[in-house]
């Protein structure tokens, strides 16, 4: 990853970890090894909040560890009820997914204004993507607004 990471900035790109549950890393753990064994000068961040949190990081505590690597970000929540429900029962992915793990935005338990406070107090000056994999409201585009009215009260 050292040697990507090399390669792309040579070329003007940071090459940026993004996290996923279901990958060979997911957890808040794995990504700390991740970090641990590579160069925090070429091989930065692209978390993903939503699946931090499905995989049980501390997203905050995440963010404060790693805010100086992270230079994009994928913004998701999650229900945590589905979340707990889900590990009890021993959920493959789609079965998370089709009980309604992601919402949108605002409306799970991730805390985006301290993570966004985190970021500003890092001075992060890159990407946010907003995501709701699976929409829990009638359409994509009333979940795209509905993310966005949050995004935008909070100042984004």
């Amino acid at each position: 990853m050292n040697r990507v990471g090399e390669i792309s900035l040579a070329e003007g790109v940071a090459s940026c970890f993004h996290n996923h549950v279901g990958s060979v890393i997911e957890t808040g753990e794995e990504m700390g090894r991740l970090l641990a064994a590579t160069d925090p000068n070429v091989v930065f961040l692209g978390p993903d909040t939503g699946h931090l949190a499905w995989a049980g990081a501390d997203v905050l505590d995440f963010f404060r560890r790693y805010a100086s690597r992270i230079k994009t970000v994928h913004v998701k929540d999650i229900n945590e009820g589905v979340r707990l429900e889900g590990v009890a029962k021993k959920w493959d992915y789609r079965t998370f997914s089709d009980h309604g793990i992601w919402t949108e935005v605002g409306h799970g338990v991730i805390d985006f204004p301290a993570v966004f406070q985190i970021l500003a107090d890092a001075g992060f000056a890159g990407w946010i993507i907003v995501e709701t994999d699976v929409t829990q409201l009638a359409s994509p585009l009333e979940s795209a607004q509905v993310s966005r009215a949050y995004l935008r009260g909070l100042g984004l």
